[in-house]
Protein backbone atom coordinates (compact mmCIF):
# COMPACT_ATOMS: atom_id res chain seq x y z
CA UNK A 1 0.00 0.00 0.00
CA UNK A 2 0.79 3.37 -0.72
CA UNK A 3 2.15 5.44 2.40
CA UNK A 4 -0.17 8.26 3.87
CA UNK A 5 2.70 10.69 4.88
CA UNK A 6 3.01 13.70 3.39
CA UNK A 7 5.58 15.67 1.99
CA UNK A 8 7.61 19.51 3.02
CA UNK A 9 5.32 20.79 -0.13
CA UNK A 10 2.49 18.45 0.99
CA UNK A 11 2.49 16.05 -2.11
CA UNK A 12 2.30 12.63 -1.03
CA UNK A 13 5.74 11.24 0.34
CA UNK A 14 6.04 8.45 -3.29
CA UNK A 15 6.27 11.97 -5.06
CA UNK A 16 8.92 13.74 -3.20
CA UNK A 17 11.84 12.84 -5.41
CA UNK A 18 9.93 14.20 -8.36
CA UNK A 19 9.30 17.37 -6.46
CA UNK A 20 12.97 17.80 -5.48
CA UNK A 21 14.10 17.00 -8.87
CA UNK A 22 15.55 13.66 -8.38
CA UNK A 23 12.41 11.60 -10.13
CA UNK A 24 13.23 7.67 -9.99
CA UNK A 25 11.58 6.96 -12.80
CA UNK A 26 10.49 8.37 -16.50
CA UNK A 27 7.47 7.83 -18.41
CA UNK A 28 6.38 8.50 -22.05
CA UNK A 29 3.39 10.07 -22.89
CA UNK A 30 0.73 7.10 -23.99
CA UNK A 31 1.83 6.24 -27.26
CA UNK A 32 -0.65 4.02 -29.68
CA UNK A 33 0.70 0.46 -30.55
CA UNK A 34 0.22 -2.21 -33.49
CA UNK A 35 0.35 -5.37 -31.55
CA UNK A 36 3.80 -4.81 -29.62
CA UNK A 37 4.70 -2.45 -31.98
CA UNK A 38 5.03 1.27 -30.15
CA UNK A 39 4.69 4.14 -32.03
CA UNK A 40 7.00 7.22 -31.48
CA UNK A 41 5.90 10.83 -32.06
CA UNK A 42 7.90 11.72 -35.74
CA UNK A 43 11.09 13.81 -34.75
CA UNK A 44 10.47 17.06 -36.44
CA UNK A 45 13.78 16.55 -38.11
CA UNK A 46 14.41 16.38 -42.71
CA UNK A 47 13.81 13.16 -43.25
CA UNK A 48 16.14 12.10 -45.95
CA UNK A 49 15.74 10.21 -48.77
CA UNK A 50 12.04 10.66 -49.71
CA UNK A 51 12.45 12.40 -53.10
CA UNK A 52 10.51 9.06 -54.52
CA UNK A 53 7.87 9.03 -52.00
CA UNK A 54 7.23 13.04 -52.66
CA UNK A 55 5.75 11.76 -56.08
CA UNK A 56 3.42 9.79 -54.56
CA UNK A 57 2.10 11.30 -51.47
CA UNK A 58 3.13 15.05 -51.80
CA UNK A 59 1.37 16.99 -49.06
CA UNK A 60 0.82 13.87 -47.34
CA UNK A 61 4.23 14.59 -45.53
CA UNK A 62 2.41 17.22 -42.88
CA UNK A 63 0.10 14.72 -41.69
CA UNK A 64 3.08 12.16 -40.40
CA UNK A 65 3.21 11.94 -36.56
CA UNK A 66 3.99 8.52 -35.68
CA UNK A 67 7.12 6.13 -37.36
CA UNK A 68 7.81 2.81 -35.91
CA UNK A 69 10.95 2.61 -33.73
CA UNK A 70 13.71 1.80 -36.91
CA UNK A 71 12.22 4.29 -38.65
CA UNK A 72 12.48 7.10 -35.59
CA UNK A 73 16.04 5.94 -35.44
CA UNK A 74 16.83 6.15 -38.41
CA UNK A 75 15.22 9.54 -38.90
CA UNK A 76 17.21 10.46 -34.97
CA UNK A 77 20.70 10.03 -36.97
CA UNK A 78 19.79 11.90 -40.12
CA UNK A 79 19.78 8.34 -42.45
CA UNK A 80 17.76 7.61 -45.14
CA UNK A 81 14.30 6.17 -43.93
CA UNK A 82 13.04 3.06 -45.62
CA UNK A 83 12.52 3.28 -49.50
CA UNK A 84 8.53 1.90 -49.23
CA UNK A 85 6.98 1.97 -45.71
CA UNK A 86 4.09 0.97 -44.75
CA UNK A 87 1.74 4.22 -44.91
CA UNK A 88 -1.46 4.16 -42.08
CA UNK A 89 -4.05 5.92 -40.41
CA UNK A 90 -4.43 8.27 -43.34
CA UNK A 91 -1.06 9.07 -43.56
CA UNK A 92 -0.18 9.48 -39.67
CA UNK A 93 1.41 6.10 -39.28
CA UNK A 94 4.95 5.03 -40.84
CA UNK A 95 6.15 1.52 -40.09
CA UNK A 96 9.51 0.19 -42.00
CA UNK A 97 8.44 -3.04 -44.53
CA UNK A 98 10.61 -5.38 -42.14
CA UNK A 99 8.87 -4.18 -38.77
CA UNK A 100 5.52 -4.59 -40.84
CA UNK A 101 6.32 -8.15 -41.52
CA UNK A 102 6.60 -9.53 -38.13
CA UNK A 103 3.23 -7.90 -37.18
CA UNK A 104 0.50 -10.15 -35.60
CA UNK A 105 -3.12 -11.29 -37.20
CA UNK A 106 -5.13 -9.14 -38.75
CA UNK A 107 -2.35 -6.85 -39.88
CA UNK A 108 0.30 -9.74 -41.43
CA UNK A 109 0.03 -10.62 -44.77
CA UNK A 110 -3.09 -13.40 -44.78
CA UNK A 111 -2.32 -16.63 -47.00
CA UNK A 112 -2.03 -15.78 -50.67
CA UNK A 113 -2.31 -12.27 -49.90
CA UNK A 114 0.15 -10.41 -52.39
CA UNK A 115 1.83 -7.41 -51.44
CA UNK A 116 -0.08 -4.94 -53.13
CA UNK A 117 -3.09 -6.08 -51.92
CA UNK A 118 -1.71 -6.34 -47.73
CA UNK A 119 -0.75 -2.95 -48.11
CA UNK A 120 -3.65 -1.30 -49.17
CA UNK A 121 -5.64 -3.56 -46.62
CA UNK A 122 -3.52 -1.80 -43.93
CA UNK A 123 -3.75 1.23 -45.64
CA UNK A 124 -7.39 1.20 -45.11
CA UNK A 125 -7.75 -0.46 -41.88
CA UNK A 126 -7.79 2.61 -38.88
CA UNK A 127 -5.77 1.50 -36.20
CA UNK A 128 -7.67 3.87 -34.06
CA UNK A 129 -11.22 6.25 -34.72
CA UNK A 130 -12.63 8.81 -32.61
CA UNK A 131 -16.28 9.32 -32.27
CA UNK A 132 -18.19 11.54 -31.21
CA UNK A 133 -20.29 10.56 -28.20
CA UNK A 134 -23.33 12.01 -27.08
CA UNK A 135 -24.35 13.12 -23.17
CA UNK A 136 -26.89 14.42 -21.32
CA UNK A 137 -26.46 16.15 -17.71
CA UNK A 138 -29.44 17.15 -15.55
CA UNK A 139 -29.27 20.19 -12.76
CA UNK A 140 -29.77 18.81 -9.38
CA UNK A 141 -31.67 22.38 -8.58
CA UNK A 142 -33.99 23.16 -12.00
CA UNK A 143 -33.42 19.50 -13.28
CA UNK A 144 -32.78 21.39 -16.49
CA UNK A 145 -31.05 18.99 -19.12
CA UNK A 146 -27.79 20.31 -21.09
CA UNK A 147 -26.72 18.62 -23.88
CA UNK A 148 -22.57 17.65 -25.22
CA UNK A 149 -20.55 15.39 -26.86
CA UNK A 150 -17.35 13.51 -25.49
CA UNK A 151 -14.80 11.93 -27.28
CA UNK A 152 -14.01 8.19 -27.59
CA UNK A 153 -11.10 6.75 -29.36
CA UNK A 154 -11.78 3.51 -30.19
CA UNK A 155 -8.44 0.95 -31.07
CA UNK A 156 -8.71 -1.91 -33.43
CA UNK A 157 -7.73 -5.42 -32.68
CA UNK A 158 -4.15 -6.14 -31.38
CA UNK A 159 -3.92 -2.36 -31.26
CA UNK A 160 -4.15 -0.52 -28.05
CA UNK A 161 -1.73 2.37 -26.24
CA UNK A 162 1.92 1.73 -24.90
CA UNK A 163 3.39 3.47 -21.74
CA UNK A 164 7.20 3.57 -21.90
CA UNK A 165 9.13 3.61 -18.47
CA UNK A 166 12.81 3.26 -17.22
CA UNK A 167 13.10 3.01 -13.35
CA UNK A 168 16.19 4.60 -12.35
CA UNK A 169 15.78 3.68 -8.67
CA UNK A 170 14.82 -0.33 -8.47
CA UNK A 171 12.93 0.05 -5.55
CA UNK A 172 10.71 2.59 -7.69
CA UNK A 173 8.72 -0.23 -9.63
CA UNK A 174 6.41 -1.70 -7.14
CA UNK A 175 5.02 1.46 -6.10
CA UNK A 176 4.42 2.55 -9.91
CA UNK A 177 3.03 -0.78 -10.89
CA UNK A 178 0.43 -0.41 -8.21
CA UNK A 179 -0.35 2.87 -8.59
CA UNK A 180 -1.02 1.76 -12.36
CA UNK A 181 -3.22 -1.17 -11.10
CA UNK A 182 -5.08 1.48 -8.88
CA UNK A 183 -5.70 3.69 -12.00
CA UNK A 184 -6.70 1.55 -13.87
CA UNK A 185 -9.61 -0.15 -11.28
CA UNK A 186 -10.60 3.43 -10.39
CA UNK A 187 -11.86 3.87 -14.06
CA UNK A 188 -10.82 7.93 -13.46
CA UNK A 189 -9.19 7.50 -17.10
CA UNK A 190 -12.65 8.59 -18.22
CA UNK A 191 -16.48 7.42 -17.81
CA UNK A 192 -16.90 5.74 -15.39
CA UNK A 193 -20.48 5.58 -15.29
CA UNK A 194 -19.83 4.37 -18.93
CA UNK A 195 -17.28 2.11 -18.56
CA UNK A 196 -15.16 3.46 -20.71
CA UNK A 197 -12.19 4.09 -18.01
CA UNK A 198 -11.27 0.69 -16.50
CA UNK A 199 -7.97 -0.88 -18.14
CA UNK A 200 -5.36 -3.66 -17.44
CA UNK A 201 -1.72 -3.88 -18.40
CA UNK A 202 0.79 -6.11 -19.45
CA UNK A 203 4.21 -6.07 -18.87
CA UNK A 204 6.51 -6.14 -22.28
CA UNK A 205 10.24 -6.32 -23.31
CA UNK A 206 11.97 -3.82 -23.19
CA UNK A 207 12.00 -1.44 -26.57
CA UNK A 208 15.25 -1.28 -27.95
CA UNK A 209 16.67 2.32 -29.99
CA UNK A 210 19.26 2.30 -31.57
CA UNK A 211 19.97 6.37 -31.69
CA UNK A 212 23.38 8.67 -31.56
CA UNK A 213 25.33 8.71 -28.89
CA UNK A 214 26.59 11.77 -29.14
CA UNK A 215 24.34 14.52 -30.35
CA UNK A 216 23.37 18.51 -29.50
CA UNK A 217 19.82 17.62 -29.78
CA UNK A 218 17.13 15.70 -28.12
CA UNK A 219 13.61 14.55 -28.72
CA UNK A 220 10.88 14.34 -25.75
CA UNK A 221 8.94 11.01 -25.87
CA UNK A 222 6.56 13.03 -23.15
CA UNK A 223 4.92 15.78 -22.75
CA UNK A 224 6.73 18.82 -21.85
CA UNK A 225 4.99 22.17 -20.20
CA UNK A 226 8.88 24.38 -20.19
CA UNK A 227 8.74 26.57 -17.02
CA UNK A 228 9.08 30.39 -17.45
CA UNK A 229 13.18 30.24 -17.64
CA UNK A 230 13.26 27.51 -21.00
CA UNK A 231 10.61 29.32 -22.94
CA UNK A 232 13.27 31.18 -24.79
CA UNK A 233 15.21 28.43 -25.99
CA UNK A 234 12.20 27.11 -27.52
CA UNK A 235 12.62 29.61 -29.91
CA UNK A 236 15.49 28.86 -31.17
CA UNK A 237 15.74 28.43 -34.96
CA UNK A 238 17.15 24.92 -33.76
CA UNK A 239 14.27 24.19 -31.72
CA UNK A 240 11.03 22.75 -32.32
CA UNK A 241 8.24 22.66 -29.77
CA UNK A 242 4.59 21.66 -30.25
Amino acid sequence: MLSPARGSKGEPSWATPFAEGTPPLRHSSLLPRLGDLVLLPRPLLKLEGTDVLHETIGKGFKKLRYLSPRLFAAVCAGEQIDAAPLILQGGKVWISAEEAGSLREPWRAKPGENERSWRARLAATPIWSVDEVPRVTVDRVSSAAAYYEVGCVSYAPEAGLALLVRFDAPDSKAPFEHLLTLLGESASAGGAASAMGPFSYKQKDDLELTTPQHSSRSVLLSRYIPPDEEIASLRDERASYQ
